[in-house]
């Protein structure tokens, strides 16, 4: 029993650092594509920057989230969130 949650928690792990590796890594491209774009002496659009600048901060919105998802589960897996069950009509929704 303890070895399967031990196997569990190494896949969680391995997941979420997957989940958060994505984006950082569109984030750090946005950034690095930003930063070539600004130096001195090159022609640049400020729509073209200003696109870069969204989707950066887009990455960043969801990179927030994941930690906001992955905090929830720490809190749940050590007992400070408790989940309630209940019956839910789904069409309602």
């Amino acid at each position: 029993m303890i070895v399967d949650s031990h196997v569990h928690s190494d896949q969680f792990t391995a997941d979420a650092s997957h989940e958060l590796r994505t984006p950082i890594t569109a984030l750090l491209l946005q950034l690095q594509l930003l930063e070539r774009m600004v130096k001195p002496g090159k022609a640049v659009e400020q729509k073209q920057i200003e696109d870069y600048v969204h989707r950066a901060v887009n990455l960043g919105k969801r990179l927030a989230n994941l930690e906001d998802v992955l905090m929830d589960l720490t809190r749940i897996s050590v007992g400070k969130i408790e989940i309630k069950k209940e019956q839910v009509n789904l069409v309602l929704i």
